[in-house]
């Protein structure tokens, strides 16, 4: 690592905090790595089916591969029930249920299933299919933050699931694994920025909960801060609560999410810094997270290359990117996109062949394809719309609206549908090859 690097990365971290902290209703947000309290929380960074760093080429970049902390005061590590581990039938204890699960990391034949309680308890996750009889998981380490991987599931098939502790059980929502024939269609739904407002997002999370889509994407800002536990169940998993229960969730980070331990431990994210990969039926995504380095010869920028490379990349009919910024905005005056978005990212996204690029950070709507890349802005989720205030050539369409934008992937074809919270449809628009 030569020393202009070094140089580089800590302008850069600086320019980070400057440029990309703000947001377009709020002076607040931009992280940076905080302090490691050593309390790092097993459940992340062990999943080896994704292509994500494996810290072999970590490289003197400050490690920016090795954090974030992960607080365990909602964990009772030494909790053991001391009953024998007889996990057959479930310990007596008193909890209740104060974060309803939600769904990650859905594939083929597995899905994550996550939810808190007030005091530790068992967890216990019922599932099935019609003609079958229910399954069951037990685990009886007593605990508050709660995670059971369902696996040997069926590809494309519905579920119906609830979970359990101390006697008290969720409601039952279904959930659909993803399909292993990469022809077969599936639908996605997409939004960001839902800090601030939970009343406006659990109305977009009601849309896109009706639109009934596979699994979602968020690209960042699900909080007004990150830094303040109690936001991401007042602002996020309160108001989405029936959606998150029956929808795979994939996140990803924004400035007001600021890298915080919290949002580390909601999510379950393979890697360490909030960019990750997966492939679902034909098309290829990329998370990336543009609140951090990303500049070319940094961790993440490396990573991003060899994604864009690999056989994943290669073999898939789409790739789709999401991050919080965008590189282009008509929509909020005194910010026209990200710059070291156009300058670092845009250029591999025309190189590598980037079908579609989401993003959010400003709180509207737009759409438009600039030398074979499409850009959406989805920023509609909950936070202060925000006014037009510029005028890009390629971009075709702006909307300042609460919405979510629905995608149906079938083979060749893309069909893309805007929606706001009175049902109203504000775009559609179809991308093929």
């Amino acid at each position: 690592m030569s020393i202009r690097w070094l140089v580089c990365g800590f302008v850069m971290a600086l320019v980070f905090s400057a440029c990309s902290g703000g947001d377009s209703d709020s002076g607040d947000g931009g992280g940076g790595p905080a302090v490691d309290d050593d309390s790092v929380d097993d459940d992340v960074a062990t999943d080896d089916d994704s292509a994500t760093d494996d810290d072999s080429a970590d490289d003197d970049e400050a490690d920016d591969d090795t954090w974030p902390p992960l607080p365990d005061d909602d964990i009772d590590d030494d909790s053991d029930d001391d009953t024998g581990d007889d996990d057959s039938v479930p310990v007596e204890c008193e909890a209740s249920i104060v974060r309803e699960p939600y769904l990650q990391w859905v594939t083929t034949d597995s899905v994550r299933v996550r939810w808190r309680t007030d005091e530790p308890g068992y967890s216990l996750v019922r599932w099935g299919v019609e003609d079958r009889a229910e399954e069951t998981m037990l685990s009886n380490d007593l605990v508050r933050k709660h995670e059971m991987v369902i696996t040997g599931l069926d590809p494309r098939t519905v579920y119906p699931y609830r979970v359990e502790s101390c006697g008290v059980e969720s409601t039952t929502e279904d959930f659909i694994t993803a399909p292993d024939d990469p022809s077969e269609p599936f639908t996605f739904a997409v939004w960001g920025d839902t800090q601030d407002n939970p009343d406006i997002h659990e109305q977009v999370a009601a849309a896109a909960y009706d639109w009934d889509p596979d699994f979602a994407l968020h690209v960042g800002d699900l909080v007004g801060s990150g830094w303040r536990p109690g936001d991401y169940d007042n602002e996020f998993f309160g108001p989405a609560k029936q959606f998150l229960q029956s929808t795979p969730f994939f996140p990803a980070m924004g400035n007001h999410d600021g890298n915080s331990p919290f949002y580390f431990d909601s999510f379950y994210q393979p890697g360490s810094w909030g960019y990750y990969s997966f492939t679902y039926g034909n098309t290829f995504f990329v998370a990336l997270n543009t609140t951090w380095i990303y500049i070319p010869g940094s961790e993440q920028y490396r990573w991003f290359v060899d994604q864009l490379e690999s056989d994943a990349a290669r073999d898939a009919d789409w790739i789709i990117v999401y991050a919080h910024h965008p590189p282009y905005s008509e929509g909020w005056v005194g910010y026209d996109g990200e710059p070291m978005v156009r300058m670092f990212l845009v250029p591999l996204f025309e190189e590598y062949g980037v079908d579609i690029y989401f993003s959010g950070h400003t709180h509207n709507y737009e759409r438009g394809t600039k030398n074979g890349v499409t850009y959406i802005i989805s920023g509609g989720g909950g936070g202060g719309l925000d006014t037009w205030a510029r005028d890009y050539d390629h971009v075709e369409v702006w909307a300042g609206v609460h919405h979510f934008t629905g995608v149906t992937v079938d083979g060749p074809t893309i069909d893309i549908e805007a929606w706001d919270i009175d049902d109203n449809l504000v775009d559609s628009y179809q991308i093929t090859k």
